[in-house]
């Protein structure tokens, strides 16, 4: 196995965008951009998604290969919130047929989207909503947040906006290894998020486990398991990711970690964790849809994207 350690502890591409980003070879110009939109948007049936990257967080999860600006100043809101709505008004002014179209869907990723005010989230989204066409029996609205960073007021917002998924990133629930990747987050504050969730209405949401981080043991990871389960989340995204810090926007002061010294039985957990159940590790919980089980060799993260081309 250690030789399997040495043979594969290499950087790769990230999982998460499709092809991969070597194939990326050629980034357009923006008339291309604006031409392959327009081009795209001559069919009448034509429906396009949304996606919001918001950077911010107020501290760095040492596990992040995202996109992330870490701050608490929250001035820089206001800036970001500008920055967007112009961009939103260009796109408008070259490319009439985004208010003409079918909006499928809106997703707020990062970062932290809930770093920001439920005041500024609402100045980023309304005026877009109320300019786009919407098929209100299709369209689909999700965020991601950090449960320690999110309010019942934002998500009332949210929802009276549309949206009806919610992704909460766990990752852990064992206090120590919470530490070892720097984010605090008890299970009483992921429950009381999950609840405020679905009295509100939501009706999906989601957790973001990961296996193989620093100091995790099997016992401890089965304990993750079975808090998750006795919190039913309608979905849950597994992600086994050695945590090694640089990613494509330049090295983080993480946690160096390799499994073969720190005391990880990295082994065992995949082991365990395959053999558990056809679900990948997630005992009793089969009834539970998995939404994506993705193993990212070096580390886990979350695509930085924009404006999807018409599907």
């Amino acid at each position: 196995m250690t030789d399997l350690f040495a043979k594969y502890d290499v950087p790769a591409p990230r999982y998460t965008s499709y092809p991969t980003v070597p194939f990326w070879t050629d980034s357009p110009t923006t008339d291309q951009w604006i031409d392959h939109l327009n081009d795209a948007f001559v069919d009448q049936t034509a429906m396009w998604s949304l996606y919001f990257h918001l950077p911010f967080c107020e501290s760095l999860c040492t596990f992040c290969a995202c996109n992330t600006v870490i701050t608490r100043d929250h001035g820089r809101e206001d800036g970001y919130v500008n920055l967007l709505s112009t961009e939103w008004n260009l796109y408008l002014d070259r490319v009439p047929a985004l208010a003409e179209r079918s909006l499928l869907g809106v997703h707020l990723g990062g970062g932290t989207p809930t770093f920001f005010a439920k005041e500024n989230l609402e100045r980023i989204l309304k005026p877009i909503l109320s300019q786009a066409k919407i098929d209100r029996d299709r369209f689909e609205a999700s965020v991601e947040v950090h449960p320690g960073h999110t309010t019942r007021e934002q998500l009332e917002m949210l929802y009276g906006l549309g949206f009806t998924r919610i992704s909460l990133g766990v990752q852990d629930f064992d206090p120590e290894v919470q530490r070892l990747v720097n984010r605090h987050q008890p299970y009483e504050v992921t429950k009381s998020i999950t609840d405020i969730s679905r009295a509100l209405g939501y009706t999906s949401v989601n957790y973001d486990l990961i296996y193989g981080l620093p100091r995790q043991q099997p016992d401890r990871f089965r304990d993750t398991v079975n808090k998750t389960i006795e919190l039913r989340p309608d979905r849950r995204f597994i992600i086994e990711g050695v945590v090694g810090m640089t990613h494509g926007f330049g090295p983080k002061p993480g946690l160096p970690y390799d499994p073969r010294r720190d005391g990880s039985n990295v082994n065992e957990l995949i082991s365990w964790e395959d053999d558990a159940d056809p679900y990948h590790g997630m005992p009793r919980m089969s009834a539970l849809p998995v939404s994506v089980l993705a193993r990212a060799g070096r580390a886990a993260a979350t695509a930085a994207g924009g404006l999807a081309l018409p599907g």
